[in-house]
């Protein structure tokens, strides 16, 4: 417990750090400077918003971060919630950065609605396919609606926050240019 609320703190300042430099950053940075810092900026508070949600629906029963604990015990030998925290910022950060430096080079016009799509996708990848086949495990698609739809939603809005936070700092950047 003690180690989550350490993992917690040490990411909300990571956080706060990244968007402070994010918001003070002049345009010279360069650009895999600012996919990094972006990917910080956007992935942990889409990897946070995961939680609630996450939360609600495995309160009604549906099982949720099913691979998250997998990887914690094959790591550490039980299903730690503090390692879990750690493991599922880490991957929310990494997940990010494809979508970030894609529209970091080419800014989108409608980034929470490419957040949606690419959430959708990481899930449809990396949750749906890959994962079940490192673990042996049967695909959701062969388990039914109730094991596809509770997963994909919480990657979806994962996707929005990341989009919703990109279109934040482009609209910030855009702003600082024409002035």
């Amino acid at each position: 417990m003690t180690l989550a609320v350490v993992a917690l703190g040490l990411a909300s300042a990571l956080f706060a750090v990244t968007l402070r430099w994010l918001f003070r950053r002049r345009r010279g940075g360069g650009y895999l400077g600012v996919v990094a810092a972006r990917s910080v900026a956007a992935g942990v508070p889409g990897g946070l918003a995961m939680v609630p949600v996450g939360l609600v629906l495995l309160a009604a029963g549906y099982q949720v971060n099913k691979y998250g604990e997998l990887v914690v015990r094959q790591l550490v030998g039980q299903p730690l919630y503090s390692a879990m925290a750690i493991e599922h910022l880490l991957i929310s950060v990494g997940m990010a950065v494809p979508f970030v430096a894609v529209l970091t080079r080419w800014p989108a016009r409608r980034p929470v609605w490419l957040g949606a799509g690419y959430g959708a996708l990481a899930w449809l990848v990396v949750n749906s396919l890959a994962l079940p086949a490192v673990f042996g495990q049967p695909s959701p698609w062969r388990l039914g609606p109730d094991a596809l739809w509770p997963s994909l939603s919480v990657h979806v809005v994962y996707g929005v926050v990341l989009g919703a936070v990109l279109a934040f700092d482009q609209r910030r950047l855009d702003t600082v240019r024409a002035a």
